[in-house]
C-alpha cells in the first residue's frame, strides 16, 4: 500500500471516529432528555398520587380537627422539616396551630409564629391584629424551657390557603438548617395548600353549622336542645357512678318591663350581659350553661351538691345585681331569681328534676324576687 493510500485510509478512520463521537454525543443528549422527561413524569405521577391522597383523606370527613391532622400527617411524608404550622383567619380570630417533630424552645415558636404572621400579611394584603393572634402547640410535650437548646429557625417556607381569591390562611414549615428547602419542597407545599384549602373551609363551615345547632345566637351559651341532651347524659352518668349534681334554673326579674320601657334591643343587651356574668361565674369545663328560653337560663353543675351550688350562685346573683345596669346604662339594677334542685334527691328523671328546680324558682319569685331558693 502506497503512502498516499495510507494517508487516505487514516483520514477515513478519523472521519469515522468523529462521526462516532458525534453520534455518542447525540445519544448522551437524548439520554439526558429522556432522563429529564422520566424525572418530570415521575414528579407528575408523584404529584398526582399526592393529590389523590389529599382527596381521599379530605373527603372522608368534614371534621375540621381531623382534616388538619390528616394534612399535617401527609405533609410529614412529603417534606423534611422540624416544625409545621397551619394558620387560619376568620376575620375575627387568627389561630396558628403548630406541630413539632422534635423538641423546640419557646423562642423558636415565637420566631416561627412571627414569620407566619408576616407571610400571611403578604398573601392576604392585611396585617393580623396582635390581640387576636392565638398560638396553639399541638404537642406541648416537645416544648423545652431552656432557651439555649432546641435550635433557631434557619429556613421558613409557606404557601397560602385561598378559596375564591380570598386568603383564609396558610400552611408553613420550618427547619433549623439554612437553605433547608428545595424548589421541589416549594412545589409540593403549594400542591398541598392548593388542594387543601376548600376542604379546610368546608370543615370550618361544618364546624360553624354544628356549633350553631347547639348554640344560642344572642348569648353564645348552649341552647335548649343541647341542655336536654346534656341533662339526659348527666342523669345516666350520675346514676351509673352514684354521683350527685345540681340543676339551676334562673329567670330575670321584671324582664317584660325592661323590654316595654327601653325596647327589645336593650332587652337583648341585658341578656348578653347576663350570659357573660354566668360564664364568669361557672367556668369549670364540666359545667353546662344554657339559655332555656326567653329570659330563662339553666346551669348543670356535675358532682356538685345543692349547698355548694347555692354558694356559687349567690355570688353570681350579687354580680348580676351590681353589674348589668352599669354595663347597659339602665337607671337601676337588674336582678334574677333562681331555683336549685339536686339529683337524685329532688328527682331521678329529667322531667322531675326540672320540675323541682322550677318549683324552687317560683318560690324565689313569690318570696320577693332577687334571691335563690333550694327545693
Amino acid at each position: 500500500m502506497t503512502k498516499e493510500e495510507l494517508i487516505k485510509e487514516n483520514q477515513g478512520f478519523k472521519l469515522r471516529i468523529a462521526e462516532i463521537e458525534a453520534e455518542a454525543q447525540k445519544a448522551e443528549a437524548r439520554k439526558k432528555i429522556i432522563a429529564n422527561v422520566n424525572k418530570m413524569l415521575d414528579r407528575s405521577l408523584y404529584e398526582l398520587s399526592v393529590i389523590n391522597k389529599i382527596n381521599k383523606l379530605l373527603s372522608k370527613t368534614l371534621d375540621y380537627t381531623e382534616i388538619i391532622k390528616d394534612i399535617t400527617h401527609l405533609l410529614s411524608e412529603m417534606v423534611e422539616y422540624v416544625a409545621s404550622g397551619i394558620l387560619l383567619w376568620d376575620d375575627k380570630t387568627c389561630l396558628f396551630k403548630v406541630y413539632l417533630r422534635s423538641p423546640r424552645n419557646r423562642g423558636f415558636i415565637s420566631q416561627f409564629s412571627e414569620k407566619a404572621s408576616l407571610r400571611f400579611a403578604e398573601f392576604a394584603g392585611q396585617s393580623l391584629p396582635a390581640d387576636k393572634f392565638l398560638i396553639e402547640v399541638a404537642n406541648p410535650e416537645l416544648l423545652i424551657e431552656n432557651e439555649t437548646k432546641g435550635g433557631i429557625m434557619g429556613s421558613f417556607l409557606a404557601s397560602g390557603l385561598k378559596v375564591a381569591e380570598k386568603t383564609i390562611g396558610l400552611i408553613c414549615i420550618a427547619h433549623t438548617r439554612t437553605n433547608g428547602f428545595s424548589p421541589e419542597d416549594t412545589r409540593l407545599l403549594e400542591l398541598l395548600a392548593n388542594n387543601s384549602a376548600i376542604a379546610i373551609e368546608n370543615g370550618l363551615l361544618h364546624k360553624e353549622i354544628e356549633e350553631l345547632a347547639i348554640t344560642d345566637g344572642l348569648t353564645g351559651l348552649n341552647n335548649y336542645r343541647y341542655f336536654k341532651e346534656s341533662i339526659h347524659r348527666e342523669i345516666v352518668r350520675s346514676s351509673r357512678y352514684d354521683l350527685v349534681f345540681s340543676l339551676l334554673l334562673l329567670d330575670i326579674d321584671n324582664f317584660k318591663m325592661i323590654n316595654d320601657t327601653y325596647g327589645h334591643p336593650k332587652g337583648d343587651e341585658v341578656l348578653s350581659c347576663l350570659a357573660k356574668i354566668i360564664k364568669n361565674s361557672f367556668h369549670r369545663e364540666i359545667d353546662i350553661l344554657a339559655r332555656y328560653g326567653g329570659e330563662e337560663f339553666t346551669i348543670i353543675l356535675p358532682q356538685t351538691t345543692r349547698e355548694r351550688a347555692y354558694t356559687v350562685a349567690e355570688k353570681m346573683r350579687r354580680d348580676i345585681e351590681k353589674g348589668i345596669f352599669k354595663q347597659t346604662g339602665l337607671p337601676k339594677p337588674v336582678t334574677i331569681s333562681c331555683g336549685i334542685a339536686q339529683y337524685p334527691d329532688d328527682g331521678r328523671t329529667e322531667d322531675k328534676l326540672i320540675k323541682s328546680s322550677d318549683t324552687a324558682l317560683y318560690l324565689a319569685k313569690n318570696s320577693g324576687k332577687n334571691r335563690i331558693c333550694l327545693k
